[in-house]
């Protein structure tokens, strides 16, 4: 049999030697920099958001974000999917459960807990995400579990970029739901907590 292509990476190990830092720095300095104009355009693609739910998830969503602008999409699309799972984690400790009348927990219906599938049926039915929130994590699911169990070979730079899009629709949603803009300032639409200046 002959081999038509050989791939390595013996980086680490070169780098060990004498000088080879100081050099594997300078080089790596003048990639980056030729690659901002890159990485500035794809960052004007992405969305501006606003959420008061901060949590994890956030800093997941933001190292998704990362991942697109330096151009890892596959990268960006897995944690995506990563972000918007833990989002639904962390709605999911607000689900009340019961049953006769005693609280019970997710782990005590499911002994590892709900499935992502699972997890956003009880959110919408729990009225903790709209329909339109729940069908729109369910395709951030449905698109990064393509990719993660790849069957297929997708358009992976349109792809995150559309579940980033799906995911800040997700988290605006929930936001404009909550607060609203007056003068400035972000305001509860119920008037429950002080405003707050941008």
């Amino acid at each position: 049999m002959e081999i038509t292509e050989i791939r390595f990476n013996r980086t680490s190990e070169a780098l060990k030697q004498p000088g080879a830092r100081t050099a594997f720095e300078k080089h790596l300095a003048e990639e980056l920099k030729s690659l901002v104009p890159e990485i500035v355009n794809r960052s004007i693609e992405l969305p501006a958001y606003f959420t008061a739910e901060v949590g994890f998830y956030t800093n997941l969503m933001e190292e998704a974000r990362k991942c697109y602008e330096f151009g890892l999409f596959h990268a960006a699309v897995s944690m995506i999917g990563i972000a918007a799972e833990r989002f639904a984690m962390e709605l999911s400790l607000k689900l009340k459960l019961s049953v006769n009348d005693k609280q019970i927990t997710e782990k005590d219906l499911y002994d590892k807990g709900f499935t992502q599938y699972k997890r956003l049926e009880l959110l919408h039915k729990g009225g903790l995400i709209t329909e339109e929130a729940h069908d729109l994590l369910q395709e951030i699911r449905d698109i990064r579990n393509g990719y993660i169990h790849p069957s297929k070979v997708g358009d992976a730079k349109g792809d995150s970029l559309k579940l980033i899009k799906k995911f800040n629709e997700v988290i605006q949603s929930r936001f404009s739901e909550k607060y609203v803009f007056r003068s400035g300032q972000i305001v509860p639409r119920w008037g429950m907590r002080r405003p707050f200046t941008i």
